[in-house]
């Protein structure tokens, strides 16, 4: 304890001393008028102190004085309390002032005379109870008090008093060596939870208890506080949990202002740890380390002991763990430590100081050692010198002293300054240099990231090394001192838990452990990487929402797990390498084993192993009953599998969930396949008006054929069921749809499939009807737009009716023969014909094409002109441009190859 500490708990003895010796005075003048009557427990209390004192028995002979000289506060208090009535001295409502007071310090009163720790506020309160003393009756009567205040700023005259062996006598029932703490200067701040939860774990069935934390951080002074809290416990129970309380402490340096000292004497060894346990037993420490360990151990099993070792990272842990780990049950320990031990401890991370208690203390050493600039601040001004003192009381402590002896404050707060590292260095310095190579390159990744980091992410730009090794890392750096959770991030972005380094940790790399350039720059390039994955997942996702090619993620880990599920899903579809593709999807899981979509990706890429892909589709659902995704990728399963009730019902699930028309129009494509035509029309006629107006043309294309081929199919089950007239009635409504979409260019080469089997249908009902009428419309509709379409439509239109013509029996055959030789003409140009997709366009005004760029199926680039392009508002205001395949006539200028009669297929 360090002599501050010490003056402090001796000034609060000087005046409880002045308080007794005054008001024992005072009962003494009461005697001479009245009789002062004496309960019968304080007689008894006193005279067995008087025997203990002088060994002998309190004589009859001997006067009041003589007894109450042995009387502590609550022996005064009840002595006045009994006698205020028959006395005259001081009036009944000063005694019961007097009485209060005296029963409230009982408690403080006891703390200093048994060598307890000292709480917060206790030589305020006896500061205050002296004062208040000082207005009562004569100022004659408080001589010895008037002499304690007017000595409080003189540490040499408390330093001087010696508190009476008597006083110290303690009704203990076990044994402690447990020193006085050094916080009663400003007694214990805060810390009530962190105090309570110690307690609780002292007294459970937890053998070896870790409190860790930075240097600093008041390990120790907790420890010391909830050991004495125990010890208390124990003298005011009949049944004590603990024979012996045991402290060793290993501590082998000290903060000073003028820099880092060694301390004498100090345990650097295991062997001296346990001959320091064995001297505390009253073990002979002439013996081997086998027969200490052995004496030791007999005793701990003998005897419920509570042994706290402190500082334990000062000497090799690993000579300690088999120690530890056969701790006899029964007895138990509690080490501080800035190093955990592993699996056999509970550890309980103790982190900074709150701002209230960290400007508590300030205040309290500021008043204590007299300093102005620091007592005239205001509560703002001392929550930020705190934080830039990352609420160590340690570094506060060195901060004040520091300017009590006369250091500047810029100078104590400079981090470049040799004095601030080296408090840096004492407070981190032991942990930093135990780090393994992973927990370095994890908070020397975070430094470089310079922003809150989840486990993920870590994943990402660590990618060489294991995901248990990571896992493993974070959790020991976050059980220490290097690292925080971001508990808004827990609460803001969806349960991800993040990390950033201590503030402490960000100076002392910052100060004194810099990342290397190379480090640096290699870590900053992989996020960059991983934005422009991230970025281009996001672009794919907005471009169609349930493309279930695509990913889909909403927080950062989400995010960062997709770029792994898209390469997987891109293996599969470009070089269809599957092996490799669920290799990343395995990854993926790793990563984040409950995110939804790497289980539907997985079913996906396991298409052709549909048992595993119904159970993966299956864990997607489990993880997320709220991914629409999920449900409408299953559906799809499930309608190739021809499993349409179950396909319907997971596609009514994604559809409670959003009423999208292109999952509205899926589900009329499974009642399709499943034949009830009638309700897959009705909801078709419902979403066709919105998807009229869809910005995708693909889309807009899709919609009208899967509604046509529904009508089809409907007309084709109406033949067999010889129901003529609603069969030309449906027939009547695909004209029309043939019509819109060929009018609105909303057609690609399916849809000439698609109307030359119409063909074929209007010639089975034209036979039953005995004309050519349906035939003609449906020809009428080819004559109609024949001439507007490209080269590629018509030679495919020519290729569609010679197939169509094998199936036609009406008189219709002949015009039929006569359109496929008109379009003959066009076959003659297919050599010329090239094809490939759009690289990309340029708009120059009002989000229109000017040119564009194509490249061919042989890997030739092709500049195009808008006047080129058929339709030539193709591209007009939309972003769904990149990748479209188009048909076109190459042509070779001075400038390179161009495209001409450029035409959407």
């Amino acid at each position: 304890m360090t002599s501050r500490t010490f003056a402090t708990r001796m000034t609060c003895f000087s005046l409880i001393s002045a308080i007794e010796t005054d008001l024992r005075h005072i009962i003494c003048t009461m005697n001479i008028s009245t009789t002062i009557i004496t309960p019968t427990d304080v007689e008894n209390n006193s005279k067995n102190r008087f025997k203990s004192h002088f060994n002998e028995d309190f004589s009859e002979e001997n006067s009041l004085s003589d007894l109450i000289e042995f009387s502590d506060f609550s022996d005064l208090a009840k002595i006045l309390s009994k006698n205020k009535t028959i006395q005259d001295l001081i009036d009944t409502d000063n005694i019961n002032i007097i009485v209060a007071g005296l029963n409230n310090l009982t408690q403080p009163r006891n703390r200093i005379c048994h060598s307890r720790p000292l709480e917060y506020n206790d030589i305020n309160d006896l500061t205050d109870f002296s004062i208040t003393l000082k207005k009562i009756g004569s100022n004659h009567w408080w001589t010895n008090i008037n002499e304690a205040l007017e000595n409080l700023n003189n540490p040499s005259f408390a330093l001087s008093l010696q508190i009476p062996s008597y006083w110290k006598s303690s009704k203990s029932k076990i044994y402690s060596n447990l020193p006085l703490p050094e916080f009663d200067d400003t007694g214990f701040l805060g810390r009530k939870d962190e105090r309570h939860a110690i307690t609780e774990l002292i007294y459970s069935h937890t053998r070896v208890i870790s409190l860790i934390g930075e240097g600093g951080i008041g390990k120790t002074a907790l420890a010391i506080r909830c050991l004495y809290d125990v010890l208390e416990s124990s003298e005011n129970s009949e049944n004590s949990r603990f024979d012996m309380i045991i402290w060793v402490t290993l501590k082998a340096n000290r903060l000073t202002v003028s820099g880092i000292i060694q301390l004498r004497d100090a345990i650097v060894s295991t062997l001296g740890l346990y001959q320091d346990i064995g001297k505390s037993l009253g073990v002979n420490s002439d013996i081997s380390l086998e027969e200490l360990l052995e004496e030791i151990s007999l005793y701990m099993k003998e005897f419920k002991i509570l042994l706290c070792i402190d500082n334990l990272e000062t000497i090799d842990k690993q000579h300690v763990r088999k120690f530890l780990a056969e701790i006899p049950h029964g007895s138990k320990v509690l080490i501080t430590t800035r190093i955990g031990l592993g699996e056999i401890e509970y550890r309980y991370k103790l982190d900074s100081l709150d701002s209230k208690s960290s400007i508590s203390l300030i205040r309290k050493l500021s008043i204590l050692l007299n300093i102005d600039i620091l007592k005239k601040r205001n509560s703002a001004s001392l929550a930020d010198l705190a934080r830039r003192l990352h609420h160590n009381p340690l570094l506060i402590k060195w901060y004040v002293l520091g300017l009590g002896s006369g250091k500047r404050h810029e100078e104590l707060l400079n981090k470049n300054s040799l004095t601030y590292q080296d408090a840096l260095k004492f407070c981190f310095q032991n942990l930093y240099d135990q780090l393994t190579s992973v927990e370095l390159q994890i908070i020397k990744t975070i430094a470089c990231l310079r922003n809150s980091v989840s486990e993920v992410e870590l994943r990402f730009i660590l990618n060489d090394i294991k995901e248990l090794e990571i896992a493993e890392a974070l959790h020991n750096l976050h059980n220490s001192s290097m690292l925080k959770s971001d508990s808004q991030s827990l609460k803001q972005d969806d349960g991800i838990r993040t990390y950033t380094l201590t503030d402490i940790a960000s100076d002392y790399l910052a100060s004194i452990a810099p990342v290397e350039d190379a480090f640096y720059q290699l870590i900053r390039s992989k996020q960059r990487e991983l934005k422009r994955h991230i970025e281009t997942s996001l672009t794919e996702h907005n471009h169609y929402h349930l493309d279930i090619t695509n990913v889909h993620a909403k927080n950062k880990d989400e995010k960062i797990c997709a770029v792994y599920l898209k390469q997987a899903l891109n293996l599969a579809k470009y070089d269809n390498n599957y092996e490799a593709a669920l290799e990343l999807v395995r990854n993926a899981k790793e990563m984040m084993p409950d995110f939804s979509e790497c289980y539907r990706v997985n079913a996906y890429l396991l298409h052709k192993s549909p048992y595993k892909a119904q159970s993966e589709y299956e864990s997607a659902i489990e993880y997320n009953s709220n991914s629409v995704i999920a449900y409408y990728a299953y559906s799809q399963f499930l309608l190739q599998d021809e499993d349409y009730p179950y396909a319907l019902e997971q596609i009514d699930h994604a559809i409670k969930l959003n009423d999208d028309e292109s999952l509205i129009s899926f589900k009329a494509l499974i009642l399709t396949r499943s034949g009830d035509y009638s309700t897959a029309i009705s909801l078709y006629e419902k979403i066709l008006p919105v998807q009229r107006n869809n910005p995708h043309r693909k889309f807009r294309i899709s919609t009208y054929q899967q509604v046509i081929s529904c009508y089809k199919r409907y007309v084709e089950r109406l033949i067999i069921d010889c129901d003529l007239p609603k069969s030309q009635h449906i027939l009547e409504r695909i004209y029309e749809l043939f019509y819109e979409i060929l009018n609105h260019d909303n057609y690609d080469e399916r849809s000439f499939s698609l109307l030359c089997q119409v063909l074929v249908i209007s010639d089975k009902i034209d036979i039953k009807n005995k004309n050519i009428k349906y035939t003609t419309k449906t020809i009428s509709i080819i004559e109609d737009f024949q001439g507007t379409l490209s080269v590629h439509h018509k030679i495919k239109l020519k290729s569609e009716l010679m197939v169509a013509l094998t199936s036609l029996y009406s008189e219709s055959k002949n015009k039929i023969q006569f359109l496929i030789n008109e379009l003959s003409s066009c076959s003659d140009m297919k050599e010329n014909l090239c094809h490939g997709i759009i690289k990309g366009i340029v708009c120059k005004a009002a989000n229109n094409l000017s040119f564009g760029f194509i490249i061919s199926d042989d890997n030739t680039e092709y500049f195009f002109h808008r006047g080129e392009l058929s339709p030539q508002n193709a591209f007009d205001n939309n972003d769904e441009h990149k990748g479209i395949r188009v048909g076109f006539y190459s042509h070779n200028t001075k400038k390179g190859p161009t495209a001409k009669n450029v035409h959407l297929i």
